[in-house]
């Protein structure tokens, strides 16, 4: 027992020195990688933006828009900025300067420090060259290192968001995900940003789709691009264009008078013509289904595994008696973050609006391990197709 104290008290000092060794050396590093990084981001100025000169440095301060990734903006005497980011990749980091011409184009992109695997980070910026804030989401990723250089793509697209800022535009920062979340945030400040969305489980006109407060002070429906906030009693909030008001004060009627009632499956299921991945399904009035769907999605471990519970996708699709997508929502995934983990976004499952049977291949996640994730999604929408025909069969 004494022997064991020792060994445990031992193993705590050395821990403990090695712990202060580290934190020295750490203090002692610090400045000399920190003027580094300073003279190689001095050196990229004109490297990244060949035409610049008397270059000056902008106060950040006075740019309160801008995302904290942006570290430093450089002003040239022609117009054209250079700005310092640091992006993420495989891991945080990965310092960029990325020059932008004063029409608005990328000069030039260069990694000046990064903790990425295989380097591509360091020939990237050649592909985002001549990029506009229009077409940045058209530069292809490289396949192998794909989430390095979405990272880098990402930045530079941050970045020319930065250039409209300080050209004196009116821009948003974030992915598209977090605009849209703050956009519903701005139509509906009492929501105070935690909303639900909500199925669709009618056809409505021209409603992409719709939002509930989870503090019960009102709604968000997303028509177009117009976001328009509605009160607990569905009125359009005061100041909303009366036409568009009463648009969607319609549609979000047809919406809440609609009712489900559930289906037993018992017998389309002992009779295999409803897969079991249909976990549940209602129908509408309107003869309308909803299912609460089950995917086989990819494992941390990197094998498919679709039988192990926490590898599912889980998801709710509404099918018009028509056979049109109304609403499809991902409610839960164990996908892999910057892959497969986008099928739980917004802006992902809301392409499946409006698509009809076998329409929804198209619809992809790039990435390793992302085929998988879309083989399991495209495979349980196929079986919500196969249970609508099944069950208007079963009528």
């Amino acid at each position: 027992m004494k022997t064991q104290i020792k060994s445990v008290v031992s193993l705590t000092v050395i821990c403990a020195v090695i712990a202060v060794l580290l934190a020295v050396t750490n203090m002692l590093t610090a400045p000399t990688i920190a003027d580094n990084l300073r003279k190689e981001a001095e050196k990229a100025l004109t490297e990244v933006l060949p035409d610049g000169t008397n270059f000056t440095e902008v106060d950040l301060t006075r740019y309160e828009q801008l995302p904290d990734s942006i570290e430093k903006i450089h002003k040239a005497e022609n117009g054209g900025y250079v700005f310092q980011i640091n992006a993420t990749g495989n891991a945080s980091g990965m310092v960029l300067m990325i020059g932008v011409n004063p029409d608005g184009t990328v000069a030039g992109g260069k990694c000046i420090a990064s903790k990425e695997d295989y380097k591509a980070e360091y020939t990237y910026g050649d592909a985002v060259k001549g990029a506009t804030l229009d077409t940045i989401d058209s530069v292809d990723t490289v396949s192998g290192v794909t989430k390095t250089t979405k990272g880098y793509r990402d930045a530079v697209k941050e970045v020319l968001r930065a250039f409209v800022l300080l050209s004196g535009g009116d821009v948003q920062f974030g992915s598209p995900e977090e605009i849209f979340h703050q956009n519903l945030a701005s139509a509906l400040p009492a929501a105070e940003g935690a909303f639900t969305e909500l199925v669709l489980t009618e056809k409505l006109d021209n409603v992409a789709s719709a939002w509930e407060a989870d503090n019960g002070t009102g709604y968000v429906f997303v028509t177009g691009e117009t976001f328009v906030a509605l009160d607990a009693n569905g009125v359009a909030v005061a100041g909303t264009d009366p036409t568009v008001a009463s648009h969607v004060e319609a549609q979000a009627a047809i919406l809440f008078a609609s009712t489900l009632t559930p289906i037993d499956l018992t017998d389309l299921y002992a009779s295999g013509a409803v897969h079991s991945d249909v976990l549940s399904a209602s129908v509408t009035a309107s003869g309308n289904y909803v299912f609460e769907m089950r995917a086989s999605g990819y494992s941390k471990s990197n094998k498919y595994a679709p039988a192990e519970a926490r590898h599912y996708i889980y998801f709710t699709v509404a099918i018009s008696g028509e056979g049109e997508i109304l609403s499809c929502i991902t409610t839960s995934q164990h996908e892999t973050e910057g892959y497969g983990a986008v099928c739980g976004e917004h802006t992902f499952f809301n392409q499946f609006n409006g698509l009809g049977d076998g329409e929804y291949t198209d619809i992809v996640i790039t990435g390793p391990t992302a085929k998988i994730t879309m083989d399991g999604y495209h495979k349980a929408l196929e079986r919500a197709f196969n249970a609508v025909i099944a069950l208007k069969g079963d009528a």
